[in-house]
């Protein structure tokens, strides 16, 4: 009896721990099933068949904890406000953080990181040289069109590496789109005078962003404006990444952001196009004289580069690929031998063309010396003809003067009955009557006078003489 007794708990205890095992295999069936579902709503969602609100939804009803969306937070905001619940300031506040989320391509946690799946290796291709001169990892079936693009630039060969890669479906991408160059002076005797130059005053690299947009885009709508996450990094580091010139008196750097919704064939897409500018200040050796000889002076000459990158996916869904897609950006692997080739062919254009440059500007230097020599003999001739004139108009008008005066001195003698005599002897001259005909001079400058005639030799014993009447 006490063998019975002792075996109940055993037999028990087998029978419950049957019962435990059975409910833990039907929980842990049940778990694979939920974790199944949980899968086939990501992948759902990943294909573009759920919206960001729907795949929430569903997460939650699998027992998942999802955050909410970005929609769902900016709805909740919409309808505080309509209620009162916020102030304006605090609405639009709340508002702008949300969009600078948007904008970073963050996002907030609530739609997890997607790749895009087995990646395949495509070439960019230089048609110059006929080499690759990069590589990239992309989806493998996406399609991929990129090139090195050659042509004329400002001062040196426009060379620009583009490319883009889309989704079959076209509703996902990536762009690299043609970097542009601008030019601006505050003397424009400064800017470059020849080559394909683009003249403009700087932009921002916001506004330069949604001017791409524009064109990109014309019916789009621009959701936020902000600084990119990497705008620090890369200001902080610009004077080492950046090229720096000999005549570089100051670089500055931006990187931003622009958050845009468009229709694709009326399907709602969100897309980042983030502008990257470095804007130089150099200073040039410029003309500055106004005159025949050359001055220079070095005056400042800004020069802005400027080149977007761009993403797009569907509405909604941007956030939850953007790390892949930056990833396909990141994957650019420049050819180690192109990259050889091509910069030992275009530092010997430079050379050629600095050399070229060089014997252009002494040959100008030396045309405008000899146009100045030229110009200089022409100039002192010019003054010293001028200075002839001058003497001989100043000698005209004195001896005008001269005359006007004797004449003037001959009338007042008139008026004041006198007349102007000279010695014949000595070539004295004196003034005397003319009321007088005989007027005699002896040698000590004494004057005799008569209306008689009269020997003065004979009377005074002194030698006299005639002196003959003249003009002033």
């Amino acid at each position: 009896m006490n063998y019975s007794f002792a075996a109940l708990p055993l037999a028990l205890l087998l029978l419950g721990m049957g019962a435990s095992t059975a409910k833990d295999a039907t929980q842990s069936q049940g778990g694979a099933a939920n974790q199944q579902k949980i899968e086939a709503v990501k992948e759902a969602y990943k294909n573009g068949l759920l919206t960001p609100q729907e795949y929430a939804e569903k997460l939650r009803a699998l027992g998942v904890a999802v955050p909410p969306t970005l929609q769902e937070r900016r709805q909740s905001l919409d309808e505080a406000y309509k209620n009162g619940l916020l102030s304006r300031e605090e609405y639009e506040a709340k508002v702008n953080a949300l969009n600078a989320e948007a904008v970073s391509g963050s996002g907030s946690g609530d739609q997890p990181e997607e790749d895009f799946g087995p990646t395949r290796t495509v070439p960019i291709i230089d048609p110059m040289f006929g080499m690759v001169a990069a590589t990239m990892e992309i989806p493998a079936n996406w399609n991929f069109e990129g090139v090195v693009l050659h042509g004329p630039g400002c001062q040196v060969p426009y060379t620009a590496t583009v490319y883009r890669a889309y989704s079959p479906d076209l509703r996902y991408g990536i762009q690299i789109l043609p970097p542009t160059q601008s030019f601006w002076a505050d003397d424009p005797r400064t800017l470059p005078k020849f080559g394909k130059c683009k003249i403009m005053p700087p932009i921002s690299a916001a506004d330069y962003a949604q001017f791409v947009s524009i064109r990109m885009r014309p019916n789009a709508e621009i959701d936020a404006v902000g600084a990119s996450p990497q705008e620090a990094g890369f200001q902080a580091n610009l004077e080492k990444t950046e090229f720096h010139f000999f005549n570089q008196a100051g670089i500055l750097g931006e990187m931003k952001r622009v958050h845009l919704r468009f229709d694709a064939d009326g399907q709602p897409e969100e897309e980042i196009l983030e502008a990257k500018e470095v804007l130089r200040k150099l200073m040039v050796p410029t003309n500055i004289s106004h005159t025949a000889m050359v001055g220079y002076k070095p005056l400042p000459l800004y020069v802005l580069d400027a080149n977007v990158t761009e993403v797009h996916a569907p509405q909604g869904q941007l956030i939850a690929h953007f790390k892949a897609m930056v990833k396909i950006i990141q994957s650019h692997r420049p050819n180690d031998e192109y990259v050889r080739i091509s910069t030992q062919y275009f530092q010997n254009q430079s050379n050629m063309a600095i050399a070229a440059s060089w014997a252009t500007f002494n040959t100008i230097m030396q045309a405008s010396q000899e146009q100045a020599d030229i110009r200089s003999r022409n100039a002192q001739q010019f003054i010293q003809n001028m200075n002839a004139e001058g003497d001989a108009r100043h000698a005209r008008f004195m001896a005008q003067m001269d005359r006007q005066d004797r004449h003037t001195r001959d009338v007042t003698d008139w008026i004041l009955d006198q007349q102007l005599y000279q010695n014949p002897r000595t070539g004295q001259t004196f003034t005397g009557s003319n009321q007088y005909k005989y007027t005699y001079q002896d040698q000590s400058g004494r004057v005799f006078q008569s209306n008689t005639i009269t020997d003065p030799e004979v009377l005074y014993h002194a030698d006299w003489t005639s002196p003959i009447p003249i003009h002033h």
